[in-house]
């Protein structure tokens, strides 16, 4: 059983950075992160550790490097399994159902959808955030024209729910390959989960891969990294190749449009604060 209470760091960050400064908290040694409105477009990250004490000073760092306020707060201490059964429920992303791993044979056997299983932990990409549901939706919308067992990349990959979905709704040949050995982990669970094959590699972006091998790329990442990376990201690709990018806040769009291929077609998606392009190579 849980301790009734522990201590916890606290971070006050804008809305936009919620992503990046949790990232970066789970790389300091994070257990768990809760996630509360702070008012003014700013989110309070309660941040815990198996001993806050020992990562005092990587968090006092990373507060200063964001311009966030940072406090060490006594908070329940969450039963993570309890947390996420009783909040994480089953969606639809057309043509996709999202599917907590408990969900019920009767839940799940009454929805018609393309099922794609997850176990919320602490890889990104359980379906939730509003950049893996602009990928999905895009997926659900490229499909039929695709090339039969289209070859698919997954670029940091998290969960492996977009290299997961591609082979369930097209048939693909999917690599799945993040940085971080708890993603790969995770994404080599859920393609057990779901059923499918997936190639995992543990990997820097795409560095390892031979070039123009593939026929879809997912790149749900953070605006610096496709803009930084736009000249790497785009040498996977075979002629026809369809990239698919998010992870990028809508008034990063611009941005990231003019470090890619201006002369390549490319269309763009929203959903709420947050953006996608598809873009197609010639």
């Amino acid at each position: 059983m849980a301790d009734p209470s522990v201590d916890a760091w606290a971070l006050v960050v804008p809305e936009a950075l919620e992503d990046e400064v949790s990232g970066l908290a789970w790389d300091v040694g994070c257990s768990g992160i809760t996630i509360e409105n702070a008012g003014s477009g700013r989110v309070r990250l309660v941040c815990f550790f198996p001993n806050p004490s020992e990562v005092e000073a990587p968090m006092r760092e990373l507060a200063a490097a964001q311009g966030a306020t940072l406090e060490r707060v006594p908070v329940p201490n969450p039963d993570w399994v309890r947390h996420f059964k009783e909040t994480f429920v089953a969606f639809d992303v057309p043509p996709f159902r999202v599917v907590p791993e408990w969900a019920s044979e009767a839940d799940a056997a009454a929805h018609e959808p393309i099922r794609l299983i997850v176990d919320p932990g602490r890889a990104f990409g359980t379906g939730t955030h509003e950049s893996t549901k602009l990928c999905l939706a895009a997926l659900g919308a490229l499909a039929p024209s695709l090339p039969r067992a289209p070859r698919t990349l997954d670029i940091g990959c998290g969960t492996g729910i977009l290299a997961i979905a591609a082979v369930k709704r097209a048939g693909a040949r999917a690599v799945a390959g993040d940085y971080d050995p708890l993603a790969t982990a995770s994404a080599e669970r859920h393609a057990t989960l779901n059923g499918v094959s997936l190639e995992v590699l543990l990997m820097d972006g795409c560095w390892g891969l031979a070039p123009g091998g593939f026929d879809l790329v997912f790149a749900n990442l953070m605006a610096p990294f496709l803009i930084a990376r736009a000249g790497e990201i785009t040498r996977m690709g075979a002629p026809g190749c369809r990239y698919v990018l998010a992870g990028l806040l809508k008034d990063e769009e611009l941005s990231v449009r003019a470090a890619w291929p201006r002369d390549w077609k490319v269309e763009s998606r929203q959903l709420g604060e947050w953006a996608s392009l598809v873009y197609t190579q010639p």
